[in-house]
């Protein structure tokens, strides 16, 4: 990263397929320093949330129905709070959020079709979703043990496959 500052710099941050533009060099120092940043956020949307990382828990569409939808009724109440504060860095995560809501629309939309591969679909959002957890995952405000837990939840899902 730039150490200040240049005149004409944009930057994107890609998670994945999502991307957000136009990120000033600022926003992106003061993301590493966010002394707001909301430690509890890893948690509540990554460890806590097993369909993101419990591999065959959830081998039925109707297992995973409603894990989908308290994570994505989740990030819509963050969506929502972050939108509100309005500053740069709470729009980035609304955004991340929003994505992470998209790719449990995705998923929902997809198990509801008849006769659903679950595994496909789980599979699915776990890919889309991952880049967005991965932000959240290596945001250096995240506390310790947290981060901790987040990591070893990635490597058991990993290591189950």
């Amino acid at each position: 990263m730039l150490k200040k500052g240049e005149q004409g710099w944009s930057f994107s941050l890609v998670t994945g397929k999502f991307k957000i533009e136009d990120i000033s060099h600022e926003v992106l120092q003061n993301l590493k320093s966010d002394s707001y940043y909301d430690t509890e956020l890893l948690p509540s949307i990554f460890t806590f949330r097993e369909i993101l990382w419990q591999p065959d828990v959830f081998t039925e569409a109707a297992m995973s129905l409603p894990s989908l939808r308290i994570l994505n009724a989740f990030c819509q109440e963050e969506i929502a709070k972050y939108e509100m504060l309005g500053d740069e860095l709470s729009l980035i995560y609304a955004s991340l959020l929003r994505n992470l809501g998209r790719c449990c629309d995705d998923s929902i939309s997809y198990l509801e079709k008849s006769r659903p591969d679950v595994k496909r679909g789980l599979g699915d959002l776990r890919t889309n979703a991952f880049p967005i957890i991965q932000f959240f995952i290596n945001h250096p405000q995240n506390r310790v043990d947290y981060h901790r837990d987040a990591v070893n939840s990635v490597c058991t899902e990993t290591n189950d496959r």
